[in-house]
């Protein structure tokens, strides 16, 4: 076969010869994935699932509605809250590097114990731990690296060395009496021996701690812990961690739903602490406009001699009552939406009055809500921050959005409003004959209306926020608390198994390659090109009577050939690897027992070939039935092409088994032209 072609039969034989090889690293790959399983914590998958619930109505809807005109008429306002929930929204709350660090601090999961048995671990939590390392909370706060305290116990002694990656030692002591102190460039540490409340076998050889700071290891949970919507249809969250503890596991979930939640309703609170600031403010504004306008009429009596005037004044009020009240309607408009715009001009992160119809108060709210989730991320996002520069500008589009809906709510307002002084002029004009003093006696009474009206409004919604920031209910449910699943996970062994016992057999099979394409030499007839693999004949290997006995059979059947050649005469000998004398000897001494002569002619080179001495003894053998002519130096049978164009004329060539490479005889015999009449033997 050329060198480009693929034979199995050669690749068959080179495994064969390496099988030991493949057996040895089968075992050496099988043993290390014997060991992998034995070392390896199998997982278990925890679960749990929590609904994130809407916002309920708190009833003050109901005491808006019995308010009487103005209250009924702004009965949509309201500020903040969270309204319906975005899952997605949530998802991001539940995974925030605050909820998570809080978590770790509350089960402590800034050290994890691992218990070493010879080769086998086990995960030790809490019940089954037989000791604990303390430390200031400061401390992992501020811990960058991960540390590895390895301890192994003696009674209430133990050896104990702490390790920054595999090979650097940062404290070691030997022999310390439990509790003791473990001093570190990091910080000190103290390992007290605690008594298991489960039983526990026997105490692990040695017990690995792994230490870690608050923040890589909340980075780490992030990673791993999923979160996902489960179901399209349902506002809620499942959460799916792997643990080799699954008590762990478990405890991880329930604490990080309990801090989500908490982070939640601290999120709620704020905003209704925000909201009760601004009520507060804004009441105490209008207390002190009320109690000016109430100086203002008391005084216009007094300068006016006037003791009641109510029942004049009612009945103007009475038979001007739809036009005043559309015309407080819409002035209120007008100051609400100009109190939206001088708050949205103070710029900050205050929150805003969700006031106006359905779709004003529902962008008031998103915008709201944005504002609570930039402060959120404020207190952890670095300058720079994606997330913080997205929801900057989607903040800022909303704000431009409320900003211009209040301006043409504005607008639309005192259109209205000019539209109705225009209606009502004629009524100004019929009462004109009233006294000057009841004319402005009743414009302090409808300004006084106004402004009850509002602050009956705003104490109503300060109550409503009262009511919500002292609410304890829980703002999501928590449907599934954290389970774990029976039986641990095998699929990750599995995976690691049938990859090492892929590697185990592929990795020699390469080598066996690597080792062939180095190699590459004649060891068989079906390393040979086709052409000569039909012309080859291999001596089988073997010692003693027995190999003599197959080397006479192979001998006799390459006499045959060579008797079937009909014509021959000569033949032309060169022995490649000039080591095949004896397989030489024996084949001349086979034809010579079939009856047959042989005269043998040696020659150095191909020159001799053509020398008066050679060509004499050729002459003179022609009574012999054959002539073998050895030539000893032989560079490509190109050279002798012209003796071999002879039809009484063969080739003999003599390999040694892995004594030639292939390429080696391929520019040898790439020119020869009497395939047909050659032998090659290869021994």
């Amino acid at each position: 076969m050329s060198n480009n072609t693929l034979d199995f039969r050669r690749h068959s034989r080179e495994i064969k010869r390496h099988k030991w090889l493949i057996l040895l690293s089968l075992l050496a790959f099988s043993l290390l994935a014997v060991y992998y399983c034995m070392h390896h914590m199998p997982e278990h998958e925890i679960t749990s699932v929590m609904l994130i619930e809407e916002e309920q109505d708190n009833g003050s809807g109901a005491a808006i509605s019995r308010a009487g005109g103005l209250s009924q008429m702004m009965r949509a306002f309201s500020i903040g809250g969270f309204g319906a929930s975005s899952v997605d929204n949530e998802r991001i709350i539940a995974e925030t590097h605050q909820v998570l660090v809080q978590t770790i601090k509350d089960l402590e999961l800034n050290r994890t114990y691992v218990g070493h048995d010879g080769i086998e671990r086990k995960p030790l939590y809490r019940g089954n731990n037989p000791i604990k390392v303390v430390a200031p909370p400061e401390l992992f706060d501020t811990l960058k690296v991960g540390l590895k305290m390895k301890v192994k116990l003696d009674g209430n002694t133990a050896d104990i060395i702490v390790k920054k990656g595999f090979f650097k030692t940062v404290a070691s002591l030997t022999n310390a009496t439990l509790p003791c102190q473990v001093k570190t460039p990091y910080g000190t540490f103290e390992v007290q021996k605690c008594t298991p409340t489960t039983s526990i076998n026997d105490v692990p050889d040695e017990i690995v701690v792994s230490i870690s700071g608050n923040d890589a290891l909340a980075e780490y949970y992030r990673k791993k812990i999923e979160l996902d919507l489960y179901d399209k249809k349902a506002d809620a969250i499942e959460f799916i961690y792997k643990d080799a503890c699954p008590e762990r596991g478990i405890d991880l979930l329930n604490t990080l739903m309990v801090n989500y939640n908490k982070a939640r309703k601290d999120h709620k609170d704020e905003i209704s602490s925000k909201e009760i600031e601004f009520y507060d403010n804004r009441i105490a504004s209008l207390s002190q406009e009320l109690n000016e306008t109430d100086n203002r009429i008391v005084n216009f009596k007094k300068q006016n001699n006037i003791v009641d005037i109510g029942a004049q004044a009612e009945a103007m009020i009475k038979g001007s009552t739809l036009s005043q009240q559309e015309a407080v309607k819409l002035q209120a408009e007008v100051e609400i939406n100009q109190m939206i715009l001088n708050a949205l001009n103070n710029g900050g992160n205050n929150v805003l009055p969700a006031v106006g119809d359905e779709t004003m108060a529902k962008v008031i709210t998103q915008y709201n809500e944005l504002i609570l989730n930039r402060q959120e991320l404020e207190r952890s996002a670095k300058p720079g921050n994606e997330s913080l520069i997205a929801l900057n500008k989607t903040i800022a589009e909303s704000r431009k959005t409320i900003t211009n809906a209040a301006q043409k709510g504005i607008e639309a307002s005192r259109i209205k409003l000019n539209q109705l002084n225009l209606s009502t002029s004629k009524d100004d004009n019929k009462m004109a004959q009233v006294p000057t003093q009841e004319k402005e006696y009743f414009n302090l009474l409808r300004d006084k209306e106004l402004k009850n009206q509002l602050f009956i409004f705003l104490m109503q919604r300060r109550e409503s926020s009262m009511l919500q920031l002292t609410k304890n209910t829980s703002p999501s449910f928590i449907i599934d608390k954290a389970y774990s699943d029976v039986k641990p996970s095998l699929l990750k062994p599995i995976i690691v198994t049938a990859v090492l016992l892929l590697m185990g057999l592929l990795l020699p099979l390469l080598l066996i390659l690597f080792i062939m394409k180095r190699r590459n030499t004649l060891a068989d007839t079906f390393d040979l090109t086709e052409q000569w693999e039909s012309q080859a004949f291999k001596i089988p290997e073997g010692r003693g009577a027995k190999r003599d006995e197959m080397l006479d059979n192979k001998l006799r059947e390459i006499r045959s050939r060579l008797f079937e050649m009909e014509g021959m005469k000569t033949l032309l000998v060169h022995d490649i690897t000039h080591n095949n004398n004896e397989v030489l000897a024996r084949l001349k001494l086979a034809i010579e027992k079939a009856g047959k002569t042989i005269t043998v002619i040696k020659a150095d080179n191909v020159d001799m070939l053509y020398s008066t001495k050679i060509t004499n003894e050729l002459e003179n053998s022609k009574s012999n039935d054959y002539t073998f002519v050895e030539i000893h130096k032989l560079n490509s049978t190109g050279e002798i092409n012209d003796i071999l164009s002879k039809p009484n004329t063969g080739l003999l060539l003599l390999v040694a088994k892995g004594g030639c490479k292939r390429s080696d005889f391929e520019k040898i015999t790439h020119q020869c032209k009497c395939h047909e009449r050659s032998i090659v033997i290869i021994n």
